[in-house]
C-alpha cells in the first residue's frame, strides 16, 4: 500500500509541475500582452463562459443575450471584437 501511495504522490507532483510550467509560459504571455489585448482576452473569456451557462441551461437565452450585451458595452463599447 506504501509503495502504490509514492507512486500516486510522484505522479502528482509531476501534474503539479507541468501545470506550473503553463502556468509560468501563460504568465509571460500574459505580461507581454498590451491593455488593448488583455482586455479582448478577458472579453472573450467571459464571453465563452456565459455561451457555456446557456448551453448547460444555467440562465436562459434572454439572460445570456441581455449579460452579453452589457459586457459588450462595458468592455469595449458598442462593438463586439470578434466580430459575432
Amino acid at each position: 500500500m506504501i509503495c502504490g501511495r509514492s507512486a500516486a504522490t510522484k505522479e502528482g507532483r509531476r501534474g503539479k509541475s507541468a501545470k506550473n510550467m503553463n502556468a509560468n509560459t501563460d504568465k509571460d504571455e500574459w505580461d507581454s500582452m498590451t491593455y488593448e489585448e488583455k482586455n479582448r482576452q478577458l472579453y472573450l473569456r467571459q464571453k465563452r463562459l456565459l455561451a457555456s451557462f446557456l448551453a448547460r441551461g444555467a440562465i436562459t437565452k434572454a439572460q445570456y443575450e441581455k449579460s452579453l450585451r452589457d459586457l459588450t458595452a462595458k468592455m469595449i463599447g458598442a462593438r463586439d471584437p470578434d466580430g459575432q
